[in-house]
């Protein structure tokens, strides 16, 4: 059921403006070592039958030039997560898959509900060419959130999908929306690593169990080897098990029985790690809030 309005003197308050962010939809995996391997295909993330992707656009800060996602991700493969790997079956590696589209369209069909044709009235005019004025897009340089972007807004508008022309901001020339520690900022980069090792060394009873025993499954079969694909080795495995786990269920993939078993326990483990991680590390510091508050305001 929809809140009633905030009242502030008296007086309903209007709600004039929301912001929302949101990740890409399923992807298929950066990798998928396994001796029981599935395959990936790519008509599984053909999307050219999607209009609102077709007629996307792509701009850099202060141009009014243009881009064709195509062109884009073909140009510059570096810095695209999607092109580089190609997985069993001929899939492209990091890619958005069509179920991954279809889940950005009904995100786009719930923010409708709620901001067109909700109860309280629109704060949305309830067609495109009217809204196109009043929505800002942006998104990594990844073709994945721009394709989860142009999902989002056809199920917003979906009436108008297959004329709509989104445009899609990009945040600058490198991939990330927001700091990464791939950025310059040394501090940031500090704080990371700070985070990454305590996430490790800290890693409690809950989430060394759940890795001893999503490891001993790998060593029968998937998730072979996962560990060692990503950097820092080790240290990653928790995230690299979920990931390469998650991606296989998304997409109704082949999953071991006595590894299926160990989903929930495996997405709460890696959720603390990376909360450690993106924290700095704040719970094992002596300040344990303003460690916290550096580590998040960097972000």
């Amino acid at each position: 059921q929809p809140l009633p309005p905030p009242i502030r003197d008296g007086a309903p308050l209007k709600l004039l403006q929301v912001q929302v962010a949101f990740r890409h939809g399923a992807r298929t995996p950066m990798d998928d070592p396994s001796d029981e391997p599935v395959s990936w295909l790519t008509a599984e993330q053909d999307l050219s039958d999607q209009p609102a992707l077709r007629n996307t656009r792509c701009f850099d800060p202060g141009s009014d030039v243009g881009m064709d996602p195509k062109e884009v991700f073909s140009k510059s493969p570096g810095k695209v997560f999607a092109s580089p790997g190609t997985l069993e079956g001929g899939g492209k590696s990091g890619a958005l898959t069509r179920e991954g589209f279809q889940q950005a369209r009904g995100l786009g069909a719930e923010l409708r509900a709620r901001y067109i044709d909700g109860a309280a009235g629109p704060l949305l005019p309830a067609r495109w060419e009217a809204a196109e004025p009043l929505v800002v897009v942006r998104s990594t340089r990844m073709e994945r959130t721009v394709a989860t972007a142009a999902g989002v807004l056809s199920g917003l508008f979906a009436a108008d999908a297959a004329t709509m022309r989104p445009r899609v901001l990009f945040n600058g020339k490198d991939e990330w929306l927001v700091a990464h520690p791939a950025s310059g900022c040394a501090r940031f980069r500090e704080i990371f690593e700070r985070g990454h090792a305590a996430s490790w060394a800290h890693l409690n009873e809950a989430q060394r169990g759940v890795l001893e025993r999503v490891g001993a499954a790998a060593e029968q079969g998937l998730l072979r080897n996962a560990r060692e694909t990503w950097s820092n080795g080790s240290t990653w495995a928790i995230v690299a098990y979920r990931d390469q786990l998650a991606c296989r269920a998304a997409e109704g993939k082949r999953v071991p029985p006595h590894v299926e078993r160990e989903a929930a326990a495996l997405d709460s483990a890696a959720t603390l790690q990376m909360h450690h991680m993106f924290t700095g590390g704040a719970a094992f510091e002596a300040d344990e809030a303003a460690a916290e508050t550096e580590a998040l305001r960097l972000w």
